[in-house]
């Protein structure tokens, strides 16, 4: 069973993640 903290910890690296792919596309977009 997944505490709060867990899960709120999980959901912060995906939207970390998210971030970072969309960091990586908009770097190839402009170059």
């Amino acid at each position: 069973m997944l505490t709060g903290g867990s899960l709120l910890l999980g959901f912060y690296i995906l939207l970390r993640d998210r971030r970072k792919e969309e960091r990586e596309e908009a770097n190839l977009v402009t170059c």
